[in-house]
């Protein structure tokens, strides 16, 4: 009897999801504010193919992206590979509150027409996701997902969320955020590294470490000097100053700074995508995965390997909890003169001013 209550509650909570999030087919922002879509414009869709995922259910949505309007659109390959362990694109909600993202955060190189993938106009393609892998989902009831769309995820158009689509989950306390773990030999006070890092990966790792220690140490010093709107380093990639953004740039770097001088490193060499540089799980310190473009980086200057690695340790929680809201430089510029409030929590553009290339004062 108690389990056909269980079963009955369970199957009403889907019902009442589903019907709450039913609906017209979702349209992008951009439409409905001008009523039409400007050319390269797409919409993104959210749907899952379970209402309800009983304990031990792997939770999974799938996200249609469709181009209305007259010219192709390019998106990035990585995300339309559901197998990138990057979600950040996916809001999760329970009762209004928005959950702590615990996937992987990822620098990638700016994409290139020749790197993306071309959604022609009327054609839609679907891409499943897994999300109990980014989120903490044990504790069940109603979820909202929903795509949120930025410029890194167009090239040539505009940016597009959809709608929330719901689903329930049954509580299960067992249900695990499965995210890839290695193995690796901590030694403290010392960088350590897992089997997948040759001799010679680990003389990189190393070299690039003592430069971006340097990096955080210069900028530390820079941004113990009074706030000035004078200071075209500072406003090129966190834009217009106010005395509150620039104590907390101050901040973060003092805090990347001291996990560079005292924290033990861990490095992963696994990873092989040539367009990707690294990426970490921001809740997992001081784990970093390094990937093929971290290799064929100079180990300074722009992208460079030393920078890379100020990036991604911005992005763990306990040190500054930054976000990939622009990668490249152009994108960074454009960040910080359109949203300043976004930038200085903006993983690249602390990278960008950490490098300093080409120098400014």
């Amino acid at each position: 009897m108690k389990q056909f209550a269980r079963t009955l509650a369970l199957t009403s909570l889907a019902l009442a999801v589903s019907a709450a999030f039913a609906g017209p087919r979702q349209t992008d922002r951009t439409e409905s504010e001008t009523g039409r879509f400007s050319p390269s414009e797409l919409r993104a869709s959210v749907s899952s193919t379970k209402s309800l995922h009983v304990a031990g259910d792997r939770v999974k949505v799938t996200v249609e992206f469709s181009n209305s309007s007259l010219a192709p659109a390019h998106v990035p390959v990585w995300l339309l590979d559901s197998s990138d362990p990057d979600r950040s694109f996916l809001r999760v909600t329970r009762d209004g509150e928005e959950l702590a993202y615990m996937g992987a955060l990822v620098k990638r190189k700016a994409a290139h027409l020749q790197e993306t993938a071309e959604i022609q106009p009327g054609q839609s393609i679907s891409v499943t996701y897994d999300i109990d892998r980014a989120y903490d989902l044990s504790e069940g009831g109603s979820y909202q997902i929903n795509f949120v769309g930025s410029d890194k995820h167009v090239i040539d158009g505009h940016s597009f969320d959809s709608q929330p689509a719901g689903l329930a989950v049954e509580a299960d306390p067992a249900r695990a955020i499965m995210i890839e773990q290695s193995e690796f030999q901590h030694k403290l006070g010392t960088s350590s590294y897992a089997a997948s890092c040759t001799t010679s990966q680990r003389s990189a790792i190393d070299t690039a470490l003592s430069s971006a220690a340097a990096y955080a140490s210069n900028a530390v010093n820079y941004l113990a000097q009074t706030p000035s709107s004078a200071r075209t380093r500072y406003v090129t990639w966190f834009g217009t100053v106010t005395t509150s953004r620039w104590n907390t740039v101050a901040s973060n770097f003092a805090n990347i700074k001291n996990t560079f001088d005292t924290q033990n490193m861990s490095f992963d060499c696994g990873c092989t995508e040539a367009g990707t540089f690294a990426y970490v799980y921001p809740t997992q310190p001081y784990k970093v995965y390094l990937c093929g473009a971290f290799w064929s980086a100079a180990n300074t200057g722009t992208d460079s390997r030393a920078g890379t690695l100020v990036h991604e340790t911005s992005h763990f929680n306990v040190v500054a909890g930054t976000n990939d809201y622009a990668y490249g430089q152009t994108a960074a510029k454009k960040l910080a003169t359109t949203n300043p409030k976004r930038a200085i929590q903006n993983a690249d553009s602390h990278e960008y001013f950490a490098e300093n290339t080409p120098f400014q004062n």
